[in-house]
């Protein structure tokens, strides 16, 4: 039997957790684009989970759900398809064009997330 490993977004219980959540996700983000070359494409409320410590209490977050991941690497290539969460899509991705999607618009998602 699979216990969950985290909690969603709304059982952080003050806005301190949530920066500490918010910036581990986003950390991890950044480590998997850099070693693994791999651009996660939808940051939302559901792809960030709290993960509380059983013996402290401390918080950490944790990036999940890499289904719309794209490897970036030498071979880079603009993709037109809109992915990710509606809510939290951003500009760029919400027009569908041509141009490359990067890791602004995955830290400009992380900004509606807080909105």
């Amino acid at each position: 039997v699979m216990s969950p490993c985290g909690e969603t977004l709304d059982s952080v219980r003050s806005a301190d957790e949530l920066i500490v959540v918010l910036a581990d996700a986003m950390r991890a983000h950044g480590e998997i684009l850099r070693r693994c070359n791999l651009l996660h494409r939808d940051i939302s409320t559901n792809n960030i989970l709290v993960v509380r410590s059983p013996l402290d209490g401390t918080v950490h977050g944790a990036l999940i759900d890499f289904d719309c991941a794209i490897s970036v690497g030498v071979d880079r290539k603009a993709r037109p398809e809109r992915t990710g969460t509606l809510p939290f899509m951003s500009v760029l991705n919400l027009e569908a064009n041509w141009l490359e999607r990067t890791e602004l618009d995955d830290w400009e998602s992380l900004l509606y997330l807080v909105c």
